[in-house]
């Protein structure tokens, strides 16, 4: 199964090909691009990701997407107690304090809970 990575930073576009075999990702082509700012990002990267998909052949539409920014954090695969939706937003933003990824108050959280599970003590925790 293969499929597109792509990282879009303010001056910088990333393109991996990628491939997963028995559980591992292989990289089988990769484009990397750093575009100046007084360049039209927009139009370099668009005929840049056409030009990389035609040349390779890439025809699964699978995309994993992930925006590079110094005002943008990811958290991935956080797993937490089990608890109402409103108390799920604090329970985020105090864990990226605790990482050491957040110093401010004034975010914008966006989440998704993915799956919901019994823990080895036995408590319901959910994956986000």
């Amino acid at each position: 199964m293969s499929f597109l990575s792509i990282e879009l930073g303010k001056h910088r576009f990333k393109v991996l090909l990628l491939d997963k075999e028995h559980g591992t990702i292989i990289v089988r082509n990769d484009l990397t691009l750093t575009i100046p700012p007084t360049d039209d990002f927009k139009a370099q990267v668009t005929e840049k990701l056409r030009e990389f998909i035609k040349h390779y052949d890439v025809t699964d539409r699978k995309i994993c997407l992930t925006i590079a920014d110094p005002n943008i954090i990811t958290l991935k695969n956080a797993i937490f107690p089990s608890m109402p939706q409103s108390e799920l937003v604090s329970a985020i933003v105090c864990d990226a304090k605790e990482e050491g990824v957040l110093n401010d108050d004034s975010i914008l959280c966006n989440y998704e809970i993915v799956k919901e599970f019994t823990g080895d003590d036995d408590t319901k925790k959910v994956a986000r």
